[in-house]
């Protein structure tokens, strides 16, 4: 029996954590916010075990079953020394009302967070350590946003101020 993760993909804290859990046990939430003047492009995915419901701004929450491939790819893309050396936040952490995205794994008491806000300056380059760390980010993110059925909707967080 694989061990993955409970997952939340949204804005919050993150404590870094060993973090282990049968994918029967997988929960995660994932969201992604546009700041205060955007919250019609706001969204949020939660996980349980292998049921992902899809909750947009103005829209009925909508679930669906996610295969046992589908459920380990999420593992694979989360449950990686990489992610777990994420920090807590990217971006500019002390802008307010500004967009971001962010992922939150829990199983049993450990959680980890991981916040990405907009840019004030342009983003790190790829060659860069931050940079390599927001594409570890980006990778879990953008496999989450297409188990969803989010893929087409922009990432705000990808982008400078």
């Amino acid at each position: 029996m694989q061990r993955l993760p409970a997952v939340i993909l949204t804005a919050g804290v993150l404590m870094v954590a060993t973090l282990s859990a049968t994918a029967g046990e997988l929960t995660f939430n994932a969201a992604r916010s546009a700041g205060e003047l955007g919250v019609g492009q706001d969204w949020r995915v939660q996980v349980k075990g292998s049921a992902l419901t899809i909750e947009r701004f103005g829209r009925r929450a909508r679930t669906r079953q996610l295969s046992t491939d589908e459920v380990d790819a999420l593992g694979r893309a989360i449950l990686t020394p990489a992610f777990a050396a994420l920090r807590e936040t990217y971006g500019c952490r002390t802008c307010t009302d500004i967009s971001f995205c962010s992922i939150e794994v829990t199983a049993g008491p450990a959680t980890q967070h991981v916040a990405v806000f907009e840019y004030v300056q342009a983003p790190p380059g790829a060659e860069t350590r931050e940079g390599r760390e927001l594409g570890q980010f980006y990778r879990a993110w953008q496999l989450i946003k297409e188990l969803a059925g989010l893929d087409g909707i922009p990432d705000h967080c990808r982008r400078r101020r």
